[in-house]
C-alpha cells in the first residue's frame, strides 16, 4: 500500500509539472497585448498611448524645442463610434493634445490616431498668450530652478531640496504678460509647499523672467543685499503731516536704518520692489533678546 501511494504521489508530480508550463503560457496569451485590445473606447489614455502620441507628433515635426505640452487625453469618439465599436469587440481610439510654442507664441491643437500612429489633425491659432495658466508656471519652474543665482539663495536659507519650492507669477487671473521688444516677461516668487506658516512664501527675492527666451532677466536678493527704500513723495494737495511717537515709560521701540529693537525682540527689514514700481517691506524675526 505504501508503495502505491508513494508512485501515485509520483505520477501527480509529473501531471502537474507538466501542466503549469502550459498554464503560465495560456496565461501570458492573454497580457497586456490582449488586454489592450479589449480596452473601453472610453478609458482613459494609458502610458503608452500618451508616449506614442508625443512620438508621433516628434516623427511629424511638430515639436520645436521651445514646444511645451499644456495637455494630452483621450479625444471622446461619438455615442454611436462607442456602441458600434462595443458591438464590435474593438476601441478606435484617439489622443487630443494641446501645445504651446514660447518662441512663436501659436497655440496648436493636434489628434493622433492611436490605432495606425498617425497624426490625422493639426492646427494652429493665432499668436497670443498661453492658453492655460499652468504652461506659465512649468516655464517658470524650469527657467528659476535652473538659474545659479536662485539656487545659491536657496541654499542660504537653508532649502537644498528644490522640490520643497513652487515658482509662481506675479501676474492676475486673466492678466496679460507683459512685453518688450517682442518677448514676454513676467514677475516670480517662490514659496516652500510644505510650509504651513501663515505666509510661506520665501522673502526678499526679485525676478523678472524672460519666458520667450528661457532666461532670468534679473534677480535681486533683498534678504543679504539690503537696499534702501525710495523716499516717499508727498502730494502737493495733500502734505503728510511729520509722524510723532510718544512713549512716556521710556523708549520700547528704536530704529537704525534696517535694524529694530521692539521690546523683546530684535528684528530686520528690507524692501523689495515691485513689477509696478511700488516698493514692499518684508520684516523678519531675527532672534528673542
Amino acid at each position: 500500500m505504501k508503495g502505491r501511494s508513494h508512485l501515485l504521489k509520483y505520477l501527480i508530480a509529473i501531471i502537474l509539472a507538466a501542466i503549469f508550463p502550459l498554464l503560465y503560457m495560456t496565461r501570458q496569451s492573454f497580457g497586456p497585448s490582449a488586454q489592450a485590445s479589449q480596452r473601453h473606447p472610453l478609458d482613459p489614455l494609458s502610458k503608452d498611448e500618451v508616449t506614442a502620441t508625443v512620438t508621433v507628433l516628434k516623427d511629424a515635426g511638430k515639436l520645436a524645442p521651445e514646444t511645451r505640452f499644456a495637455s494630452i487625453y483621450l479625444k471622446e469618439p461619438p455615442k454611436e463610434q462607442v456602441v458600434a465599436d462595443l458591438t464590435a469587440g474593438r476601441a478606435r481610439r484617439a489622443a487630443y493634445a494641446l501645445l504651446y510654442n514660447w518662441t512663436t507664441r501659436v497655440t496648436s491643437e493636434a489628434v493622433v490616431e492611436l490605432g495606425q500612429r498617425e497624426l490625422v489633425s493639426w492646427k494652429d491659432w493665432e499668436p497670443s498668450d498661453p492658453p492655460a495658466r499652468s504652461i506659465i508656471i512649468n516655464r517658470l519652474q524650469e527657467i528659476v530652478k535652473a538659474d545659479a543665482r536662485w539656487q545659491q539663495a536657496a541654499r542660504r536659507r537653508g532649502i537644498d531640496d528644490f522640490s520643497r519650492v513652487s515658482i509662481l507669477p506675479e501676474l492676475g487671473e486673466g492678466q496679460r504678460l507683459r512685453e518688450q521688444n517682442g518677448d514676454r516677461f513676467t514677475g516670480a516668487f517662490s514659496f516652500l509647499r510644505d510650509d504651513a506658516s501663515a505666509v510661506p512664501a520665501i522673502m526678499g527675492l526679485n525676478m523678472d523672467v524672460n519666458l520667450t527666451r528661457g532666461t532670468m532677466a534679473r534677480f535681486e536678493d533683498a534678504r543679504f543685499f539690503p537696499t534702501s527704500p525710495a523716499p516717499a513723495r508727498k502730494r502737493a494737495d495733500n502734505p503728510l503731516r511729520p509722524l510723532q511717537i510718544l512713549q512716556p515709560d521710556g523708549p520700547g521701540l528704536r530704529m537704525q536704518g534696517t535694524f529694530i529693537r521692539a521690546g523683546a525682540w530684535n528684528c530686520t527689514m528690507w524692501p523689495t520692489k515691485t513689477e509696478r514700481g511700488g516698493v514692499r517691506f518684508f520684516t523678519e524675526r531675527l532672534s528673542p533678546r
